[in-house]
């Protein structure tokens, strides 16, 4: 069902805007949903529709808002119409029939979007992040929410909350072995793709939020509330025709020309701050969570993480899925990690390590031996298992330390 509709005269010259810019996204990714993957007889018909229905919309109105919201504007204007908003504090329904002939024609290409999104995006997107073969290096796509929500476990201060926490959407990010940024975090949630979840998807985070009524940034209905995605001026659009390999390419081109480069790479072994976040937006009651996601370097112990990534595991019954993002920089031809990193690393967790072993032992002391058990246990199985073996060395060394302080006996030697 769609829910996009041009809003009021008050708010159409935004809204505008916003569909003008929308509309022009949704042409370049039609391109890529062709480029990149096979599409059968009937699919391609229905992207070939959506494409002409949104030329021929350019070809009536022109290619810029400002030329519709002009005539729409003169059209409010005359006397009539002004004498009726004087006396009614409000335009009469029929006072702009170019505002109407708009209106007409979005809803008939956002129809179309939804009917792509619903059969075309929908086997593709199901495809895409169903692919994950379980090895160290595999190719993946997958959608994790690491932000409030789902990660507020209440009554622990190491889970971080936000205004956000009661939605009814879970915004989320798409990653992949190409690009795992994710937002304010390392570890997260992993969802499951379904049609009937899947809201909108952009390429940058696109501010996604409740609202009372419909407009052309709204996607989806939860209850009374409105789900839309977006910034009025119309550079940054959510769309349904969003495909997973078009969101890898932008990123993997934006953080290349602005941060610290694919898969967080660093510049003459320099970290650089910096993250790339696109944003898939689903309804939280369709929506099923898959895995906890924690994303690791080889150089960098995660012991704080892995804690959380625990926590998780235990309080929603999920598995824990950790991806070492230097075995995807190696398998992309990159740089792993600078030489500092591995000297640091090295003699067996002396040096970056090193100084932090008290401090995760100290926090663990307090906890229940089941816990701290299933805590080394975990990241022996779980974080050290796809290590280089040179770093799994040094993160073993550390966690023998813990393990000696914390005395905790396991059911395996490290």
């Amino acid at each position: 069902m769609n829910y996009r509709k041009l809003g009021g005269y008050t708010t159409v010259s935004q809204e505008l805007m916003y569909a003008f810019g929308l509309l022009n996204k949704m042409l370049q990714e039609l391109d890529g949903l062709e480029k990149d993957y096979r599409i059968n007889e009937d699919e391609q018909k229905k992207t070939d529709d959506l494409k002409n229905k949104i030329k021929s919309f350019f070809q009536k109105w022109g290619s810029k808002s400002y030329d519709a919201d002009r005539t729409i504007l003169n059209e409010l204007l005359t006397p009539s119409n002004v004498e009726y908003a004087t006396q009614n504090k409000r335009y009469p329904e029929n006072a702009s029939k170019t505002f109407s002939e708009i209106s007409k024609d979005l809803e008939d290409i956002f129809i179309s979007e939804d009917e792509i999104a619903n059969s075309v995006i929908a086997r593709i997107w199901r495809q895409e992040t169903s692919k994950d073969d379980g090895e160290v290096n595999s190719e993946f796509f997958s959608i994790v929410h690491s932000g409030g929500g789902f990660i507020n476990l209440p009554g622990s201060e190491r889970y971080r909350t936000d205004n956000y926490s009661n939605n009814s959407f879970i915004s989320c990010s798409l990653l992949s072995d190409k690009h795992m940024d994710m937002y304010n975090a390392q570890v997260g949630i992993e969802f499951e793709y379904s049609p009937e979840a899947f809201l909108s998807a952009s390429r940058r985070d696109c501010a996604t939020m409740e609202r009372s009524s419909q407009s052309v940034m709204t996607t989806g209905k939860i209850g009374e509330k409105y789900v839309g995605s977006g910034h009025s001026y119309g550079d940054v659009v959510a769309t349904r025709t969003l495909t997973p390999k078009e969101i890898e390419r932008h990123c993997i081109e934006a953080a290349k020309d602005t941060y610290n480069g694919m898969l967080g790479i660093t510049r003459d072994g320099k970290s650089i701050d910096g993250k790339i976040i696109n944003e898939v937006v689903l309804d939280k009651s369709k929506a099923k969570p898959k895995s906890v996601f924690l994303v690791i370097k080889d150089t960098n112990y995660a012991f704080n993480e892995y804690f959380d990534a625990l926590q998780m595991s235990m309080a929603y019954g999920l598995p824990i899925k950790v991806k070492n993002i230097c075995t995807y920089r190696k398998k992309n031809h990159l740089l792993p990690y600078s030489e500092k990193e591995v000297n640091d690393c090295a003699n067996e967790g002396r040096g970056l390590y090193f100084h932090g072993y008290k401090q995760i032992a100290s926090f663990l002391r307090s906890e229940p031996k089941d816990i701290q058990k299933k805590f080394i246990e975990g990241y022996e199985r779980d974080v050290i298992s796809v290590l280089d073996g040179k770093f799994a060395k040094a993160h073993k060394a550390i966690l023998e330390k813990i393990k000696d302080e914390i005395d905790v006996k396991t059911d395996f030697e490290i």
